[in-house]
């Protein structure tokens, strides 16, 4: 969704929008799969197919059978496929080569923060003018960026890492440690650029801390301290969301904020915890 709102949005506006997704999680394969499923439900409002229905490996959970793929759900797949996911992923051969670009700019081997902040600023040079200076520190020369010209002013660049935690550790740092790095990465990036980031992080298990439900009850969500491995996030970040499944078993609710959740089949709340320029905390209902 942080992908196929942003670039349907953009397909409405007429407005020029690239996207470097870092998946460190999911290969290219996967992603299309999932993404194409995605953008599926968004146009048929059909939130009961998945990724392995349109390959014919659903199993039905009755039976036990491979559930046989509805042809017209199929032939729409390959639609949007061709249609809308093409165009922003671009063509590949069979040697995952790219030869027809797309809106997005796809990284899908992890690497460490300095190594993400190289290929950011070479994508930002691909697209304009990094200004540097340099700086005569004890006999050594310096380059220092101090600013940035884009060629096309009017183009929306949006950087997805995901996640945060999949980053390579350098120099002996431990986790906490990479995380912080990368997010004062990202924000120096985004001052420099005026580019969009957007990290994505883990929250940790202590949400269903028997303690915690028993005092905030339905009215539960994910804060900034259920945020895994960094203590920076809420200081750098322009907004903090996190995204919660009040169904999962494991947290024993019937309602959630007022909803009672027997009576809805999807259930997915988004919090906007932290942000600078609009109210928060935010509770807003996704299904």
């Amino acid at each position: 969704h942080f992908i196929l709102f942003p670039y349907l949005d953009a397909l409405k506006r007429n407005r020029k929008v690239h996207f470097y997704y870092f998946s460190y999680e999911m290969d290219l394969v996967t992603n299309l799969s999932r993404i194409t499923t995605t953008m599926y439900s968004i146009l048929t409002k059909d939130t009961s197919v998945s990724p392995r229905y349109f390959f014919g490996k659903e199993i039905n959970k009755e039976t036990g059978e491979y559930i046989k793929p509805d042809p017209d759900k199929v032939k729409k797949y390959k639609e949007i496929y061709n249609d809308y996911i093409v165009p922003l992923f671009g063509k590949r051969n069979k040697y995952g080569q790219v030869v027809q670009e797309g809106m997005l700019t796809f990284y899908g081997e992890a690497d460490n923060p300095t190594g993400f902040f190289k290929e950011v600023i070479a994508a930002a040079e691909s697209k304009g003018k990094v200004i540097r200076e340099h700086l005569d520190i004890g006999g050594k020369t310096r380059k220092r960026i101090v600013g940035y010209e884009p060629n096309d002013p009017t183009e929306m660049n949006i950087v997805i890492l995901d996640n945060l935690r999949k980053l390579i550790p350098e120099g002996g740092a431990n986790l906490k440690q990479t995380v912080d790095k990368a997010i004062s990465y990202i924000a120096s990036l985004r001052n420099m650029l005026g580019w969009t980031f957007i990290a994505i992080i883990h929250l940790n298990r202590e949400l269903s801390n028997i303690d915690r439900l028993r005092y905030l009850g339905e009215n539960i969500y994910p804060d900034n301290g259920d945020i895994k491995e960094t203590g920076n996030l809420s200081e750098e970040a322009n907004v903090v969301m996190t995204l919660f499944n009040p169904k999962d078993k494991k947290y024993g609710l019937t309602r959630h904020m007022g909803v009672n959740l027997s009576d809805v089949d999807e259930y997915r709340t988004l919090h906007i915890i932290e942000a600078r320029d609009i109210p928060s905390p935010r509770h807003i209902r996704l299904n």
